[in-house]
């Protein structure tokens, strides 16, 4: 593939991963509001969507060595990295209340 013909393709995989990546970042947030009180039901129906943008994520994205050395994906990599701190507060919330994820 000649240099432009990548250029485009990652422009176009991170025009498109940017929208998940906000999508899930914005998922987490609902998670722990329904983890903070305690709405079990609401926790669990968010569960299917988190796990359909993270499957997105691994389809448009480049492995993590490509990721993390093509400075271009720089704005993604902020997003991916508070979204794996918001998992990271979640799983501990979910633990510290004895809740267990059906997915």
């Amino acid at each position: 593939m000649s240099e432009t013909g990548r250029w485009s393709s990652e422009a176009a995989s991170q025009a498109l991963a940017m929208p998940v990546a906000e999508q899930l970042q914005q998922l987490l947030a609902l998670e722990f509001e329904a983890l903070k009180v305690q709405d079990l039901d609401r926790f669990e129906q968010l569960q299917t969507g988190k796990t359909d943008l993270l499957a997105e994520l691994a389809r448009i994205c480049p492995d993590s060595e490509a990721l993390q050395a093509n400075p271009a994906w720089q704005d993604l990599k902020e997003i991916l990295v508070d979204c794996r701190d918001m998992h990271r507060r979640n799983a501990e919330t979910s633990r510290c209340q004895g809740i267990h994820p059906q997915s």
